[in-house]
């Protein structure tokens, strides 16, 4: 049976969704691909699969092929079964008839395995083969080469959160077979105990110590950006971003890779999602499209002869965590390319970070009211998030750069949320955390009472692109600021919101709470609507909390250049809500 029912080509698999035409494309870039169509098909023995039907002009092995279009696809787009044939069947008005593809003959492999020994060994094993829905599981078998994926991954830390085992979702990424798993648990100190908060060492950053309020009256517009160089254009910041430089008049060379569609009718698409238009008559005026990206290798060359002045550089991977390595591929591998065309083109570079390099505190390391200031980044701090540790690790690379002489900033971005005007949210919803959660209090109907009060800061993407302009005009001394929106308000709030538009979502002392999430975690049914409330869990005994920071200097820079952050009401919390809701966010079964 294959599933034809999809929008905009998109089907639904192991609970993520997937475009075709994005994989469809990767295998026909293969030099040898003369034409390629991707299906989902389903059978007892693989369950929900995706197969590639395609043509060639010689042939070759699908480990060649895997090989290649594994670059550009992470592991779960990559096609189970890849069948040649001699011609694709076609429709009378000459489109690939999908339904005429042959059945695909799906040849398990034999596997030689090694078997689970130990009573830790087996509990991991019987946990993965309920996660995957597969038997015989070698304890030296790759969990995501097996079919796992970040959804699977978190029934996985689910299982072992029932089950007693300390395995945390950030550990099937790091440990992803059964020896390593059992070899992680047998590591965690069981009798752990939390440290005293002690005092803090922080390595002392000399390119940012000019970030202090001492200097704040030396903030001026200080430096037009003249042309403007944008990555990430068709991202929920990058796209607000484009739209506050058109606005203001500003040219701009917009970086946007082509996929299925090609790159300006994409980013035209993007902009007619955003802001009911695409900006036909503005793109023609102010902006130039090149279809390239912050890490391909032909960027450069691409970029030959183009002339900017500023690089504001809002491309990056969201993922929090990956069995790949496309977290570091991009936000610290693209970062170093765009930080080598800013030195070839003497252009001033804005990295576009975020507050989470701040990172956790973790055993009572620091004490309750340590913050992280803008003239600081290494504080001792735990940054074993796979993402944290990107941004971190590309905030000194531009740290480096400034050593050397490079005109760099970085702008350090806060909980990125719905447009103040009208509560317009990013496109992908399901990717923001903190909106995963929200559903997943949704759920369960519940809220616990002891994170009522824990404060939070709703930065509209309109105001946060306006401010990014802003910061990037100052002086070249001042190389690091913190933009979220200084007017925090608390989780209650938020409740308080989405029970005046409907949801409601009681809260209730901690024991029932965690009595409720523990049982639906239990319901293989049910389990996956609230896996993002343990995403962030740990395996191990000490305490972990977020590291907040300080924007002081940065709340009053802005204060000095004209602008200020709007004040999070329950008018604008409601219209948050209820664009969430009207895409039926909420209220959408993922099971």
């Amino acid at each position: 049976m294959e599933f034809f029912g999809r929008l905009d080509n998109q089907v639904k698999l192991r609970g993520l969704r997937v475009e075709l035409d994005e994989i469809e494309k990767a295998i026909n870039s293969f030099e040898y691909v003369t034409s390629a169509v991707v299906v989902v098909r389903n059978n007892a023995t693989e369950g929900d699969h995706l197969v590639a039907y395609y043509t060639s002009s010689r042939d070759f092995g699908k480990d060649e092929l895997v090989s290649f279009i594994s670059k550009t696809l992470t592991p779960y787009m990559i096609p189970k079964v890849m069948m040649k044939l001699d011609k694709m069947p076609l429709t009378p008005n000459g489109k690939i008839d999908r339904r005429a593809l042959p059945e695909p003959q799906v040849t398990s492999e034999k596997r030689n395995v090694r078997r689970a020994e130990t009573e830790l060994g087996k509990k991991i094993e019987a946990i993965f083969e309920r996660a995957l829905g597969m038997k015989d599981i070698g304890v030296d078998e790759d969990f995501f080469d097996l079919g796992g994926t970040s959804l699977s991954a978190s029934k996985v830390a689910m299982l072992a959160l029932a089950s007693g085992l300390p395995i945390a979702y950030k550990d099937v990424f790091d440990c992803p077979t059964i020896a390593k798993l059992e070899e992680h648990i047998n590591g965690v100190t069981k009798e752990s105990v939390q440290e005293k908060a002690s005092d803090v060492v922080i390595t002392k950053e000399e390119v940012l110590a000019n970030n202090i309020c001492d200097n704040v009256d030396e903030i001026k517009f200080d430096r037009p950006l003249g042309t403007v160089l944008l990555t990430g254009c068709t991202g929920f910041l990058g796209s607000h971003m484009l739209k506050e430089l058109i606005d203001r008049k500003v040219k701009v060379v917009a970086l946007v890779r082509s996929n299925a569609l090609d790159s300006d009718t994409r980013l035209k698409a993007m902009l007619a999602y955003y802001f009911d238009s695409p900006l036909e008559e503005e793109i023609k005026e102010y902006v130039t499209v090149i279809d390239t990206d912050i890490t391909s290798e032909d960027i450069y060359e691409k970029l030959e002869g183009v002339s900017f002045d500023t690089i504001i550089n809002c491309a990056a991977c969201v993922k929090h965590f990956a069995a790949d390595d496309i977290i570091e591929r991009i936000n610290v591998g693209g970062v170093k390319n765009m930080l080598e065309i800013a030195k070839k083109h003497n252009s001033r570079f804005i990295q576009i970070s975020t507050l989470s390099v701040a990172g956790e505190n973790v055993g009572n390391k620091f004490p309750e009211e340590f913050r992280v200031h803008e003239y600081e980044l290494d504080v001792g701090q735990d940054i074993s998030n796979k993402y944290v540790n990107s941004k971190y690790m590309a905030e000194r690379a531009v740290y480096d750069a400034i050593k050397e002489g490079l005109d760099a900033k970085v702008i350090r971005v806060g909980n990125l949320m719905g447009r103040q005007s009208d509560g317009e949210f990013q496109i992908n919803s399901i990717t923001n955390g903190f909106i995963r959660d929200l559903k997943g209090y949704n759920h369960l109907k519940l809220f616990p009472v002891s994170g009522c009060d824990a404060k939070i800061d709703f930065s509209p993407i309109d105001e946060v692109a306006k401010a990014v302009v802003i910061l990037s005009q100052t002086p070249k001394k001042f190389t690091l600021f913190h933009a979220a929106n200084s007017h925090e308000i608390e989780m209650g709030d938020v409740i308080y919101a989405m029970n005046k538009s409907g949801y409601d979502i009681r809260i209730v002392d901690d024991d029932t709470f965690n009595t409720a999430l523990t049982n639906m975690m239990n319901d293989d049914k049910k389990n996956m609507l609230v896996s993002s409330l343990i995403s962030y869990a740990s395996s191990d005994t000490l305490l972990h909390k977020f590291i907040l920071t300080d924007n002081t200097f940065t709340n009053k820079a802005l204060y000095r250049l004209g602008f200020k952050w709007p004040i999070t009401d329950n008018g604008y919390l409601e219209r948050i809500i209820e664009s969430l809701g009207s895409l039926n966010y909420f209220l959408r079964s993922d099971i």
